[in-house]
């Protein structure tokens, strides 16, 4: 099954913690095939000031079950630091990893959504996604990754950041 993510993250070294949670994913969840440009985003709807995050979406090739693969990809996050805050849903972090697609896949349960419910709403993760899937269709709105970004409100920066 393939499957899409965004990694994000915006404490401490941004590069380090997605290499390291592509090194897990690897490892613990499934063949990584594909992996987007690196970005820096803006933070999105924060309540405290926070750096900038980098941002970079990854596909997964992965015989999982969706729930099983969630499970695994929460342990990663807690393993390289991940604190979820109650009382701060955008708080900063060392390490997000978001669903955003599961092939063709609706799933919409307490435990995950997917597609993910906001990935049409975010430059952030959309710029990223394109760079891996740019003609997959999004299975409930049925349009391609990159006619979603063209149609994105959303106007916060995502500029690609060089490599070293």
């Amino acid at each position: 099954m393939l499957f899409h993510l965004l990694l994000g993250g915006n404490m401490g070294d941004r590069r380090a913690y997605l290499a390291a949670a592509i090194a897990a994913i690897e490892r613990e969840v499934g063949a990584v095939v594909a992996a987007s440009n690196l970005y820096e985003t803006e933070p999105w709807s924060v309540l405290s000031p926070q750096q900038n995050y980098y941002n970079q979406a990854i596909a997964v090739e992965s015989e999982l079950v969706p729930l099983i693969f969630l499970a695994k990809l929460m342990q990663i996050e807690t393993a390289l630091g991940r604190v979820r805050s109650a009382e701060e849903r955008n708080a900063a972090r060392t390490i997000d990893i978001d669903i955003l697609l599961i092939e063709t896949q609706i799933i919409d349960t307490a435990a995950l959504q997917a597609p993910h419910p906001r990935l049409h709403l975010r430059r952030f993760a959309l710029l990223p996604l394109a760079d891996i899937a740019a003609e997959v269709i999004h299975p409930i709105l049925q349009k391609n990754i990159c006619i979603l970004l063209e149609e994105c409100a959303d106007t916060g920066a995502v500029l690609r950041v060089e490599e070293k």
